[in-house]
């Protein structure tokens, strides 16, 4: 009976120490390979933290492109714990709103709704998509796994009445830029979607984008919904250690008696 119950602490110790994973992406501008850079100091700085999901501190993955096409072979996860998982990318273009003005009394300037807030170098650069569609495919997944995938969508101002459509693994979703003038918040079918998509066998995501006159992507949040995730190896072999040392005890204890 005591051994049952150390096991149950060892289960419960397992499934507390198990976390889903989170990966962050967003298009930047690195180089002169993407339009409305000027110069070195207007490319894409980097994100941080949460956005409409996460939590303070989180690292995201720069996804710079050769004007709207690239890859990445191994994501980090918002720990900066390097996942497996890549990204290629396909679209029209990129555009990068995150200027540069010496005279000005503030050089750095952002031409979007977001400039001055947390979310402003995320927003600062996006993916551009037109007809016809463009895609996003995530590989190195677990097959069949839930995942909730934020998209994030608003270009710069005077850019109101943008539709971007999305097809996530079957599951279709959409934005439509309503008021890009003045929304620095996120707001739902406006400047974000969200699909609950299920991997495929082979373990991808694939996401076809098209746009009404042009749809925009500055990037996306993949959070794992499985309940729970095996703990990391260390953490699993620490926890077979005590339950195995408990158990050795408690055997020891009886022969005693």
């Amino acid at each position: 009976m005591k051994i049952q119950l150390l096991a149950a602490v060892a289960v419960a110790c397992l499934a507390l120490s198990a976390r889903a994973g989170s990966i962050d992406v967003q298009f930047g501008c690195t180089s002169g390979s993407c339009n409305g850079a000027p110069g070195p100091s207007g490319y894409t700085q980097s994100q941080t933290g949460a956005a409409v999901t996460g939590n303070t501190g989180d690292q995201w993955n720069m996804a710079a492109s050769n004007y709207g096409s690239g890859s990445i072979s191994s994501l980090v996860d918002t720990s900066g714990i390097s996942t497996g998982v890549s990204l290629t990318w396909s679209a029209s273009n990129e555009w990068n709103e995150n200027l540069y003005q010496p005279s000005s009394p503030n050089p750095y300037y952002n031409d979007t709704a977001f400039h001055g807030t947390a979310y402003e170098n995320l927003m600062a650069s996006y993916l551009v998509f037109t007809s016809p569609p463009g895609s996003l495919e995530i590989t190195g997944l677990s097959a069949g796994e839930e995942y909730g995938m934020y998209l994030y969508t608003q270009a710069n101002q005077n850019t109101g009445g943008r539709v971007a459509d999305f097809d996530v693994n079957g599951v279709d979703v959409s934005t439509t830029q309503v008021n890009a003038d003045t929304l620095n918040t996120f707001v739902l079918g406006q400047n974000y979607t969200y699909a609950d998509v299920l991997a495929d066998a082979n373990g991808d995501i694939n996401v076809a984008i098209t746009g009404s006159y042009e749809g925009d992507v500055n990037g996306f949040q993949l959070v794992s919904l499985s309940s729970a995730s095996a703990p990391e190896p260390a953490t699993a072999g620490l926890m077979l250690l005590a339950l195995g040392a408990g158990a050795s005890l408690l055997h020891r204890l009886r022969q005693s008696r």
